[in-house]
């Protein structure tokens, strides 16, 4: 009665308990009324619909072992595979967006075509980016497999003297072709981890609004990125090679998986290279010389 009488003796007091209990009323209405929806963030929506997870994981180690500096001891680099408007440039984006002023672009058909000035365009940033290579006919790998090694490469550039460098960042590449995969020991089997798309998109509108959200969650990108690296660990695809491509372009490699489960203990080396022969007849590949070549690469595969 008396803290009744308090407030009721003085309007402005009675005006402050009206108004903090219209407050709270309003607060309990909408905490009961209101239709609460959790935006999903923006990153995950986009990337989600574009890549399984599978692939997004390997995007985000990528992304988490160069915020942590620990590209110098990786020795890969990430092949975005996939056609057009399937994702890649997406990716490529983001990365540059996550390392604006830190990044160069290289071109990998120079890199790989033979050229005494190939090394010459190699910049020593963090990230190197080829926005889109042909790497389906590779003709010297030398450079391509010492810069993705951290290996000191011959700078050599038009009128300038050469030096060597050390590229110790990141090597990315976007394409619409498979890289050619000479046999199962190329180097570049062991050096791409290749990220395919699910070949889904975004309606054109929708793209648009996501992208501009992006850009306010690089923070928070970067601190997944950086957490799943710890998590995964330095050496998560040190074992890593990508079937398909291998399979795609290597036509020995295809021939020994689809008939390794007919291949008996032992097994003469005639027989196979008849195998071989019936193999490269139905591919319409010329069979010159078939034997020996069947028994030099099998040498990559089995014991003698």
């Amino acid at each position: 009665k008396e803290v009744v009488r308090w407030y009721y003796g003085q309007p402005q007091r009675l005006a402050e308990a009206e108004a903090l209990a219209m407050e709270n009323n309003v607060v309990d209405w909408v905490l009961a009324n209101a239709k609460v929806a959790d935006k999903e963030v923006a990153f995950d929506e986009l990337m989600g619909l574009l890549y399984a997870e599978e692939e997004l994981e390997k995007i985000m180690w990528f992304i988490g072992a160069l915020f942590t500096n620990s590209m110098k001891d990786i020795q890969k680099f990430m092949y975005l595979y996939g056609g057009k408007g399937t994702g890649k440039g997406t990716v490529l984006k983001v990365f540059k967006m996550l390392f604006k002023g830190y990044h160069a672009p290289i071109n990998l058909n120079t890199l790989t075509g033979g050229s005494e000035f190939a090394t010459g365009q190699i910049k020593e940033v963090p990230l190197l980016i080829d926005d889109d290579s042909d790497m389906s006919a590779i003709k010297q790998d030398t450079y391509l497999l010492k810069l993705t090694a951290h290996e000191p490469i011959p700078i050599n550039a038009k009128y300038r003297q050469t030096y060597d460098a050390v590229f110790n960042g990141l090597l990315i590449t976007a394409s619409n072709q498979r890289y050619k995969v000479r046999n199962i020991d190329s180097g570049i089997t062991r050096r791409a981890v290749v990220v395919s798309p699910t070949n889904l998109t975004h309606e054109s509108t929708a793209y648009v609004e996501l992208m501009s959200r992006v850009k306010y969650e690089l923070p928070m990108i970067a601190y997944k990125a950086i957490e799943l690296f710890k998590a995964k660990g330095l050496y998560h695809y040190e074992t890593y090679m990508d079937i398909g491509m291998a399979e795609a372009t290597d036509y020995i490699f295809s021939f020994i998986r689809e008939n390794a489960d007919r291949f008996t203990d032992p097994m003469t080396l005639y027989a196979v290279g008849e195998m071989f022969k019936v193999y490269l007849d139905e591919l319409g590949y010329d069979t010159k010389a078939y034997k020996r070549k069947i028994k030099n690469e099998l040498m990559r595969y089995y014991d003698q």
